[in-house]
């Protein structure tokens, strides 16, 4: 007799099956070196209830919840308290990014007296000479948003005989540094409790190659999504640079009552000769579905089994429509359904769910963009002549008293705006301004800047600049390098740059108009707090640092005082600068002035400008500087 008796409905009989691929799980295999991230596939972790404030400010705590050890790796629970939030902001941690300077970071002192922390890049955690694999300490971020969020912080191995301690900062938040010591050996200890799921796995699968048949899903079953074709429905998350940490909400069950649909031959103020040329050029081709394997069904009620063929077909999404689909169904972060469409949807479809939405003007809930908000961020010039023809309002307020519009006469699209009522054209003066942000950029444009961090820093000469750091100008010669490059191509007596630990500690100076430029081209180093606010007395200083995935972080001091430090992404945020409008970060158009590959160059011409020095030739940061200073050991500027 089964618990379960005379509750179980008997599966209908299976459909012949067709020919698809399976993947298959492989057994675990001990790591040679990191485990990166926890084998949660296979493994139930042991659990360590340990509960302790690790961080406190004013208004931040950050408390240690527990720890999950896996056979060779150990993953930290922490919570991150906050009494008081920014609204159209988010709070910056780890997950965001890199070595941002007033960001939340962590470190780990181990028992054998390595210093792990998550602003360690890739040259850290090298070992020199060979050897075992220094540990890693990743973040990442957990459910939670706007008072309370939680972070992993997971140690690629498990932490050696001996002490423990955790070190916590954060000063955007006030919470000094704050050491914290654990129990190395209860987590060690703790390792072999760890379960293993699977341990009869062929350890030599290749998953990637699958083997054997699924059978197609008996009817009213959903098929498993093909991780290869994702749902235009589940769009990829915003890089976490842009995104506000939060839970994604659900829609609420059931057929949302809608609005009657509005006459689909309304098409607004647009003059239909604007609107044609851009709709069609730019909105016939995406509109073409291509045909799906299984055609989605039509008469539901919401946006299941749609997949992005699905989205793309105009008669499908009417059907579901008219059947009760929400089209102002939630997407996360990435606001509505109508969010989404109109910044990567055909124009047909956007057309047709804007018929169904009273007020095309909807807000997202983290972003607070509206749907023509998104259009001309991402440069679709179609879609922003659909949401214009629907009635979204050109000038209505988005972000920091910006406008839709106001956004859209820097670019392509300025012509479907400059005949609708309301329209005010640049001034002289702010066009002189873009032009000058635009021609700064373009120096920079074309060199690689990956890793590097700069200073820049108005009215100091070389000399003067070397001083500040603590330097002597008589030990830091002028440089030759085309006829005395050195044993490293550093110049006499220079560094190994390959020697990532020493070179750290060596800064380039450049003069240039106006001021000067310091540079370290494989860490943070220029452009941290101290370095930047020591530079600053009487004068402006800004450091940025490009750490590649990790985003852009800048950091402004004035007269010896810290002002500011910033996130440097696409999304603006309650504290974002002018600059972040006049320097295009914005623009998100992969066909637009900035396009695909210009956006550190809008930054760098954007650092510059904070600091009031200009860039003539782009060598002046990318190349070799005029002079290196080597930093002591004990400086102050290397804590």
């Amino acid at each position: 007799m089964s618990f379960f008796d005379g509750l179980v409905t008997p599966d209908p009989p299976e459909p012949e099956p067709p020919q698809r691929q399976e993947r298959h799980l492989a057994r675990y295999v001990p790591p040679k070196g990191n485990e990166l991230a926890p084998p949660q596939n296979q493994f139930v972790p042991a659990l360590l209830e340990h509960i302790v404030e690790v961080g406190r400010g004013t208004d931040a705590r950050v408390v240690l919840r527990g720890w999950e050890v896996w056979r060779h790796s150990v993953t930290m629970r922490l919570g991150v308290f906050l009494s008081r939030i920014t609204m159209g902001g988010s709070p910056r941690h780890p997950a965001s990014g890199g070595a941002v300077a007033s960001g939340l970071r962590f470190g780990l002192l181990l028992g054998d007296g390595r210093r792990v922390t998550t602003l360690d890049d890739d040259a850290r955690t090298s070992t020199p000479g060979g050897g075992p694999p220094r540990p890693i300490l990743s973040a990442q971020p957990g459910m939670g948003g706007g008072y309370h969020y939680d972070i992993a912080l997971h140690l690629s191995q498990l932490p050696p005989e001996g002490g423990l301690r955790l070190v916590v900062e954060w000063p955007d938040e006030g919470i000094p540094e704050t050491a914290t010591e654990l129990d190395a050996a209860a987590v060690r200890a703790a390792a072999e409790r760890a379960h293993e799921v699977w341990p009869d796995l062929d350890p030599d699968l290749d998953p990637s190659l699958g083997r054997g048949l699924a059978p197609t899903p008996p009817p009213g079953r959903s098929p498993v999504p093909n991780p290869a074709s994702p749902s235009i429905l589940k769009p990829p998350p915003m890089p976490s640079a842009m995104r506000p940490p939060g839970p994604v909400p659900m829609p609420m069950p059931g057929p949302t009552p809608m609005p009657a649909p509005r006459p689909a031959s309304w098409h607004g103020s647009v003059p239909a000769d604007v609107r044609a040329a851009y709709v069609s050029a730019a909105g016939q081709a995406a509109a073409a579905p291509s045909p799906p394997n299984t055609p989605p069904p039509m008469d539901r009620g919401d946006w299941e089994e749609m997949g992005r063929n699905g989205m793309r077909d105009v008669a499908l999404v009417r059907a579901r429509l008219t059947h009760g689909a929400d089209p102002l169904v939630s997407h996360g972060d990435d606001g509505t359904l109508l969010h989404v469409m109109a910044e990567a949807g055909s124009v047909d479809v956007l057309e047709e769910l804007a018929r169904w939405v009273g007020d095309v003007d909807v807000v997202a809930e983290w972003t607070h963009e509206t749907p023509l908000w998104r259009a001309v961020c991402h440069g679709r010039a179609d879609n922003v002549a659909v949401l214009l023809a629907a009635g979204a309002d050109p000038w209505r307020p988005v972000i920091l008293g910006r406008s839709a519009g106001a956004l859209a006469r820097w670019t392509k699209m300025a012509r479907l705006f400059e005949e609708l009522p309301g329209y005010v054209p640049p001034t002289d003066t702010e066009r002189a301004e873009q032009a000058e942000a635009d021609r700064q950029a373009d120096v920079f444009y074309e060199e690689e800047y990956y890793s590097i961090s700069v200073a820049f820093v108005a009215g100091l000469d070389e000399d003067e600049v070397i001083r500040r750091l603590g330097g002597d100008p008589a030990r830091c010669p002028v440089l030759d390098l085309d006829t005395n490059p050195g044993p490293f191509g550093t110049g006499p007596g220079g560094f190994d740059p390959n020697d990532r630990e020493n070179a750290e500690r060596f800064l380039g100076i450049r003069v240039v108009p106006g001021g000067c430029v310091v540079v370290q081209p494989q860490s943070y180093r220029a452009s941290s707090p101290a370095v930047v606010t020591q530079l600053s007395p009487g004068t402006r200083a800004y450091g940025l640092h490009i750490s590649g995935v990790k985003g852009t972080y800048g950091h402004l001091a004035v007269d010896g005082v810290s002002v500011r430090g910033e996130e440097i992404g696409r999304t603006a945020h309650g504290d974002s600068s002018d600059g972040h409008w006049l320097y295009r970060f914005w623009d998100a158009d992969p066909e637009g002035v900035v396009g695909r590959d210009k956006l550190e160059a809008y930054q760098l011409a954007y650092a510059a400008a904070e600091a009031g020095v200009t860039i003539t030739n782009a060598s002046q940061v990318a190349g070799p500087p005029n002079r290196w200073l080597e930093l002591s050991p004990t400086s102050p500027l290397l804590a």
